[in-house]
């Protein structure tokens, strides 16, 4: 049996913090460094930077030291913006011989990114002999394999959709703000980069739909919903949303086919609320995760649910620990179960695992 996989947890922060913990409890995983990005964390021994007590392993912001230790994979968790500023930094990484594996908005690269991007991307690997993989859980478990395994039992489809609802009340108050909340609707809906936030992901499923299904929309619509708080909502995370300014994120990103009628045959709907206040009358607030709905022969629906604890109902892994939600959890797996595939890979792009027996419009096309 081969030594653990060496880790580096590039960004401590929600997602960061669950890969340093799992990293001292898998024994085929071992941390062996963590990129910090604001100085008071450096020096920080990373499992007090956590909650979690000391683990040996000291956060650091000193890029050029970090890049000499040796490691199989970088687990980049760095913050995302909504704009894609971690380009260039993911290139560097790659370009010095680090193999990297991320949640960030890059998993179907061909409808977000440009042709001149990707051959960057596939340069860097090419340069450092590294490997580049983005995964997570929606883009890719959700829509690249949940979805279509559930399509098996379907003899004919009409209406997929996706709904995603998160409390996203605990998110840092940076991140808040760039989503829009506590700001007046007006301005988020100005606001390029707030809007951008969670486009990057709806584009994204979409179109993967699509290329999993092996059709082309007629037409792609985009709706957003931004409800204002009905009374002041103090976030966990310290952030004052005021009467009147908003405290939900509602996107849909919908595909049509003109020969199925108006409904569109695909949808993903993004719902990051704070505490379900004002969410949209359909959404599922009590619901941390996804609702699948399929309609066809025959309809059905899923619901995924995550929690720490079923009896009580417990959000955090780490009971009083908001590093540790339970959703959070459903983000990172994919990255640490990835870490082997990404080791045996040739350098390159290594594109999502597709399940690949699922429901077809044509089945001569499969």
């Amino acid at each position: 049996m081969r030594d653990p996989f060496r880790v580096i947890v590039w960004g401590p922060g929600r997602l960061g913090a669950i890969c340093i913990r799992e990293t001292t409890l898998n024994a085929a995983l071992k941390l062996v460094g963590v990129r910090a990005y604001s100085e008071h964390k450096n020096g920080i021994d990373a499992g007090e930077l956590i909650g979690i007590g000391p683990i040996g392993v000291k956060a650091s912001t000193d890029v050029h030291a970090l890049l000499k230790i040796e490691c199989d994979v970088i687990i980049y968790s760095a913050l995302d913006m909504g704009s894609y500023h971690t380009d260039d930094e993911i290139i560097g990484l790659l370009e010095a011989g680090k193999s990297v594996i991320t949640t960030l908005p890059y998993q179907h690269l061909e409808a977000v990114k440009d042709q001149a991007f990707i051959d960057r991307l596939e340069a860097a690997c090419k340069k450092g002999r590294s490997v580049f993989h983005a995964t997570g859980v929606d883009p890719d478990t959700i829509c690249d394999r949940v979805l279509p395994a559930l399509t098996t039992m379907c003899t004919d489809i009409t209406h997929v959709q996706i709904q995603e609802n998160w409390d996203v009340g605990a998110f840092g108050i940076e991140t808040l703000g760039v989503i829009g909340f506590g700001q007046a609707q007006e301005a988020v809906k100005a606001n390029a980069n707030s809007l951008s936030f969670g486009d990057n992901y709806g584009k994204m499923v979409t179109h993967a739909w699509a290329h999993v299904m092996n059709i082309t929309y007629d037409r792609v619509g985009v709706e957003r919903i931004l409800p204002a708080a009905p009374s002041d909502i103090q976030t966990p995370s310290g952030l004052l949303i005021k009467t009147g300014t908003v405290c939900c994120y509602t996107t849909r990103w919908s595909g049509y086919l003109d020969r199925i009628g108006t409904k569109p045959f695909f949808q993903i709907e993004y719902n990051w609320h704070a505490g379900g206040k004002a969410v949209p009358g359909h959404v599922k607030a009590d619901v941390t995760g996804w609702v699948i709905s399929i309609e066809g022969r025959p309809n059905m629906r899923t619901i995924i649910d995550m929690k720490a604890d079923f009896t009580n109902n417990e959000r955090y892994i780490v009971p009083g620990n908001d590093h540790f939600e339970a959703s959070y959890h459903a983000v990172a797996a994919p990255c640490l179960q990835a870490i082997p595939h990404v080791v045996k890979a040739e350098p390159g792009i290594l594109p999502v695992f597709h399940y690949g027996h699922h429901w077809t419009p044509d089945l001569r096309q499969v």
